[in-house]
């Protein structure tokens, strides 16, 4: 494995990856677009691979993950963040 595509390439689509880790296929289509298998998922995604008679490290998974974006303003856990969408700037 030498990308996290490759990881997602273990299965024929994300739909079939995420009913095999039950998770929702939307949900690790996200992951896919965003080069990134969260944490709690990383044993399903494992066994999963496993099964298909691919080996799959939590090292492999840490190392090719995409690194972490920031949230930025407009994110809803940003303190600037109003649901009206006034920042309170004038």
């Amino acid at each position: 494995m030498q990308t996290i595509d490759d990881i997602f390439r273990v299965w024929p689509s994300t739909t079939v990856m995420a009913e095999e880790i039950g998770e929702k296929p939307d949900t690790v289509f996200r992951w896919s677009k965003r080069g990134r298998i969260p944490e709690h998922a990383w044993g399903a995604v494992i066994e999963s691979a496993r099964r298909r008679k691919q080996r799959i490290t939590a090292k492999q998974i840490l190392d090719l993950n995409a690194p972490m974006r920031p949230r930025g303003a407009g994110s809803p856990l940003h303190p600037n963040h109003n649901r009206d969408g006034d920042d309170g700037r004038p």
